[in-house]
């Protein structure tokens, strides 16, 4: 028995109106290997031809549809054939995608033919841009003209300005292409920003602190680089009432022996890759002050006594409890400070933890607590934490905590009319030893 040739007359095709011509590429295959076959192609205009299975042809310029079949006979009679459609008319054009290289702080300004100047049109219709993207995936403002030119500007884009010396980030924004007849086509235009260095920002600081007495400004604290660059105090400027020094992250002020009033001076950061930021130092120095004490019948002692219970702490928990055994409850805040492995240790009223320590914690309570009852103070790290009390603009601590390091705390409560709390305690009043430091307690892990 004779196996008909099994044909393939190839995939439909769309051919432009412009130059309709049409190249066909069929296949076929059969079981019978000694038969020789006959190979017709109908066009679907009237026309055909034999003898090739890739023949090509012209087909008149109008928009129009064709059926075409292609038939393979071999010589022992064996027919099949297999259809495909032809149709003249528009085709769309192509846009071809583009890139580009730019910094965070510059415009990329690209003039015509910009976008276009690699995108065709098979059929060699005019063509433009109708549609783009007016900020690109990550926010950079675009602005695309018909002509193909664009500008792309990353200048404002936060994640584009953080980006540090040597880094960069592909962006990306997309363009529509269209020819007389409607037909559109889509192209994404790459953007590479690379990083350059921005300047920090410096920004000022007021602290105060008693007569003939040196104060330990943080100025990093509130200072801030958007490239996520480590910064250093560069120099200090010269105060008019005083000494200005830096160890490169906290200056020390020291005023003039009697001075009182305020010193303002200037400090510079740095970044390390070149950029710097200036701010103001604010010193208010207080004067001494007065104290006027009650009148107290047969030395009978009403007041808090304010004193560290215990404390303890590790790299992700800082915890102080303070306790008031004295006759009265608080009427006014007082602060607790927290030493990190301090030079010495602190043994007398407002040793501000800045005057020990590199590193320290302060919270200032505002509630009362009343005689006999006690407070636990916490700093946590974890997310969320509510550190109640805790003063985030007068501590520093960096999150490690070695275990062994040397901790204190004290109640410093005894400064009226300060920021620095305004009770007075029961050996205030005596003239009693001072008792609100801590002992002291080793990290743990």
């Amino acid at each position: 028995n004779n196996a008909a040739p099994v044909v393939n007359a190839g995939a439909d095709l769309l051919v432009s109106k412009s130059n309709p011509v049409a190249t066909f590429a069929g296949s076929f295959a059969d079981a019978g290997l000694d038969d020789t076959h006959t190979i017709l192609w109908e066009f679907g205009d009237g026309t055909s031809v034999m003898g090739t299975l890739v023949p090509t042809h012209t087909y008149p310029a109008v928009t129009a549809s064709y059926m075409v079949t292609l038939t393979v006979t071999d010589d022992d009679t064996g027919v099949s054939s297999d259809t495909l459609l032809v149709e003249i008319g528009n085709i769309a054009p192509t846009a071809v995608n583009d890139t580009g290289t730019t910094d965070e702080d510059t415009v990329l300004s690209v003039n015509a033919p910009g976008v276009l100047g690699n995108d065709s049109d098979p059929d060699g219709d005019p063509f433009t841009i109708t549609a783009s993207d007016t900020a690109s995936m990550n926010g950079a403002v675009v602005n695309v003209a018909a002509d193909g030119s664009y500008t792309y500007d990353p200048t404002g884009v936060a994640v584009l300005q953080a980006l540090a010396v040597g880094a960069n980030l592909v962006d990306s924004f997309t363009y529509t292409l269209s020819d007389p007849d409607g037909l559109t086509s889509v192209a994404t235009v790459e953007i590479t920003v690379n990083g350059v260095n921005d300047d920090p920002q410096a920004v000022d600081d007021t602290v105060s602190t008693p007569k003939d007495t040196p104060a330990t400004v943080i100025v990093l604290l509130n200072d801030t680089d958007i490239d996520g660059d480590s910064l250093t105090v560069a120099t200090v400027g010269t105060p008019t009432n005083g000494i200005a020094t830096t160890n490169g992250s906290t200056v020390v002020y020291t005023p003039d022996a009697g001075f009182t009033g305020t010193d303002v001076f200037t400090y510079t950061i740095s970044d390390g890759n070149g950029g710097s930021s200036t701010a103001n130092i604010t010193v208010n120095i207080a004067g001494d002050q007065v104290i006027y004490l009650p009148v107290i019948a047969y030395n009978a002692i009403s007041a808090p006594d304010l004193v560290v219970a215990s404390i303890s702490g590790r790299s992700d928990l800082i915890e102080v409890t303070i306790e008031n055994q004295g006759t009265q409850g608080t009427v006014d805040a007082f602060w607790v400070d927290f030493y990190i492995d301090p030079t010495a240790p602190p043994t007398a009223p407002n040793e501000f933890w800045q005057d020990l320590s590199e590193e320290g914690l302060v919270w200032l309570v505002d509630v009362p607590l009343m005689p006999g009852e006690s407070l636990t103070l916490s700093y946590s790290t974890a997310d969320g934490a509510p550190n109640l009390h805790f003063s985030e603009e007068f501590s520093l601590y960096m999150g490690d905590l070695p275990a062994g390091t040397p901790l204190y705390a004290q109640v410093d409560s005894a400064h009226i009319d300060t920021t620095y709390g305004g009770i007075l305690e029961t050996h205030e009043y005596l003239g009693t030893a001072y008792n609100n430091v801590s002992e002291q307690v080793l990290a743990t892990n």
